[in-house]
């Protein structure tokens, strides 16, 4: 497999720039494609004629982009398309070199019928378009044995579809006012439960008190039923042999004293005797040694909030577990144990506010963009405070990590897949995050059912067994380690970093557009590390100190 990207080169009139440069960013969100245009790849100084031909020869794919100003006016475009067309004549039969797409309604010049164009228009139809011209583009790509990546999967923003875009939106509140409603129904059981336990205390603490009242009334019967005639005749004689005892004791104790006979003692003199000197041995001084109170060990369900930005982390203790899945892509083979140590990983996604203290901290760039793919205003808009942060690349991502301090970086490939899918009761891997039955509505964000990303946290029901929350489907995930297909063949089996070297970086968890086959936690994807768009995100780890 080559070690590089499909190469792109855009053909175009410079009046049709702005429909061009949106075309250049949405291939470009591929990560798959290195694609050309002028005001892209030109630096200043340097000659349009070489520099085009230049690109035109090592292009993969050229997709020529006509319109009604293109095709009736000269100028670079027509020279750009002779040059195109006798590259294209020396290319082998059935490749897929030349890809008219027509801006408007115009007329297809006669050397360029040949080839099967799209219409890029209306601009109701562009998204259907694009996904036509992203088919071509895969094929070329797979002809050259160049990876896309699932992330090629993703849909798109619709440009100027408002009816598609406005029931996005509508899905969206309706989404957004069922968690809340469901928020709400379970406040009102809480209170409900803790109006219950008070009740229910009330009552304990009641019956307690009849129960004393009860006991006191008992005695106080007991008390009255006593015979106090006989108490104190019997009282009466006591105290008569107890005023004879001490009474008599006290008579002979102060009988007076009798004078003690005189004697005179005449003393015998014997020489002194000397007294021996003792020697004192001192006795040693005992230093109490204090008491030392060992730090507890974290286990399953302790928790960590980092200080930087309250995230809070989900303890994960060592051991083995089984990493990879016979089902799916050959890139997750074969199944193979692996040894971690402990650590600790954010119990969710970075969100905008966490992500925004890291940008007002000097130390990350801002994302790429702070739209999402339904809202136009997305990153600081606090509405969206607890959304994953979006348009965030590896390297920024990586940035933040290493903000937090505390050691804290991106997770590994197989710390991720740990938390995401192992269970450390049964000793046993689970197909997803919350165990082995199939993805539905209640347990993630995905399949498009949403339409666009969640609160962080939203889906409780699909906690992994650590405790980590969306850990399928919402955004993709960064990881720290390069993508290699053939990875797990020679992983290392006890603490493994992932390849030296590499061109794409691993994402992880699928996303809200993709189906039940890409949120698996042993799904890999390999996407080139600059890359940012609206369906990747990412969470931090941190090794126990």
């Amino acid at each position: 497999m080559p070690n590089r990207k499909l190469n792109v080169f855009l053909c175009h009139a410079k009046e049709d720039k702005p429909t061009i440069r949106e075309l250049y960013r949405q291939l470009t969100a591929e990560g798959w494609m290195d694609v050309w245009l002028d005001e892209q790849k030109l630096l200043p100084g340097q000659e349009w004629d070489i520099e085009i031909e230049k690109a035109v020869e090592q292009a993969d794919v050229v997709i020529v982009c006509l319109s009604t100003r293109s095709v009736s006016k000269e100028g670079y475009v027509q020279k750009e398309i002779r040059f195109v067309l006798n590259i294209a004549d020396e290319k082998p039969e059935g490749t897929i070199f030349v890809v008219p797409l027509r801006l408007d309604d115009c007329q297809v010049p006669r050397r360029i019928r040949a080839w099967q164009y799209v219409d890029y228009f209306p601009k109701t139809n562009r998204k259907w378009a694009f996904q036509r011209l992203l088919e071509s583009l895969k094929l070329s790509a797979g002809k050259l044995g160049i990876s896309v990546g699932r992330i090629a999967n993703l849909p798109y923003e619709p440009v100027e579809d408002e009816t598609a875009k406005t029931e996005r939106e509508r899905k969206a509140r309706e989404m957004q006012e069922s968690l809340a409603a469901k928020k709400a129904e379970n406040e009102r059981i809480a209170r409900e439960k803790a109006e219950a336990e008070r009740k229910a205390k009330a009552e304990r603490e009641r019956q307690a008190r009849q129960k004393a009242d009860e006991q006191r009334k008992a005695i106080a019967e007991a008390f009255g039923k006593i015979n106090f005639k006989r108490v104190f005749a019997f009282g009466g004689a006591a105290l008569v042999l107890f005023g004879l005892y001490f009474g008599g004791k006290f008579i002979v104790n102060n009988l007076p004293s009798l004078p003690a006979p005189s004697y005179t003692v005449t003393p015998t003199l014997r020489p002194p005797t000397k007294t021996p000197t003792l020697t004192t041995t001192p006795t040693p001084t005992v230093t109490s040694t204090p008491s030392i109170t060992p730090t507890p060990k974290p286990g399953v369900g302790s928790t960590w909030i980092s200080p930087k930005d309250g995230m809070v982390m989900m303890f994960v203790p060592a051991g083995e577990f089984s990493m990879g899945s016979n089902a799916g892509e050959s890139d997750g083979r074969p199944i193979h144990t692996v040894y971690l140590d402990s650590y600790w990983i954010d119990k969710t996604e970075v969100t905008n506010a966490m992500y925004a203290k890291c940008v007002d901290a000097g130390k990350c760039n801002p994302p790429s963009s702070s739209k999402s793919y339904t809202r136009d205003s997305y990153y600081r808009n606090s509405e969206f405070n607890d959304f994953p942060v979006i348009y965030v690349s590896w390297n920024n991502a990586k940035a933040y990590c290493d903000w937090r301090g505390d050691g804290t970086r991106l997770p590994t490939e197989a710390e991720w897949e740990k938390a995401a899918s192992w269970d450390d009761d049964k000793k046993e891997k689970r197909v997803y995050p919350w165990g082995d039955n199939s993805p539905t509505a209640d347990l993630l964000n995905f399949n498009g059912n949403v339409g666009d990303t969640t609160k962080v946290g939203s889906y409780p029901s699909g906690a992994s067994f650590y405790g980590a929350l969306d850990m399928a489907g919402n955004v993709w995930e960064w990881v720290a380690d390069w993508y290699n297909a053939a990875y797990y063949g020679s992983s290392p089996s006890s603490n493994p970093l992932g390849p030296t070297s590499g061109e794409y970086r691993v994402l992880r968890g699928g996303s809200w557009y993709d189906d039940f086959s890409n949120v698996r936690p042993s799904v890999r994807d390999g996407v080139a590390p600059v890359n940012a768009n609206y369906g990747i995100g990412f969470r931090c780890a941190r090794p126990l100190p």
